[in-house]
């Protein structure tokens, strides 16, 4: 695979991952993963995931999965480790793109499915997040146009 426009390679050892980094907005993390997400491409992206959350910390995580074409073990645990990792950072992770088979049937089996929010792409995770940029102090009003928003939802 060649390198797609704006990705970066995984692991030099497995041409088959590559990964991208977006924030559409200041408390927005868009990650947009392409590839096989195994035992040799999870820990160069669980690195580079808790690189970018240490400097920024977005309260939204959107981990785009629509072009990964194995969820392995690996990706599962590093999951898993994400969804206690944003409760306790009192951080909301969105999976985008999780609808083909082979990230939905992992996530379903597993169990894991029922514990993120899951949208059928990064736009309708987006949408009415990127609008307008809400100070702290003035929370959005209840149906205000975002169906991903939470209750008690921060955005830094």
């Amino acid at each position: 695979m060649n390198q797609p426009s704006g990705y970066r390679l995984l692991h030099p050892d497995s041409p088959a991952a590559w990964v991208r980094f977006d924030e559409p907005a200041e408390w927005i993390l868009v990650v947009r993963v392409l590839g096989e997400l195994d035992v040799v491409t999870v820990p160069p992206l669980r690195a580079a995931l808790h690189a970018r959350l240490r400097g920024n910390r977005p309260c939204r995580l959107v981990l785009d999965l629509s072009g990964v074409t194995l969820l392995a073990s690996a990706a599962l645990t590093m999951l898993l480790e994400l969804h206690h990792d944003a409760r306790a950072g009192e951080r909301h992770v969105v999976l985008a793109g999780t609808g083909h088979r082979a990230v939905h049937r992992p996530l379903r089996v597993t169990g894991l499915l029922t514990l993120f929010d899951t949208r059928p792409s990064v736009e309708h995770a987006l949408r009415g997040s990127t609008a307008s940029r809400r100070p702290t102090h003035a929370p959005a009003a209840p149906g205000a146009g975002s169906p991903s928003l939470r209750q008690g939802e921060r955005h830094r």
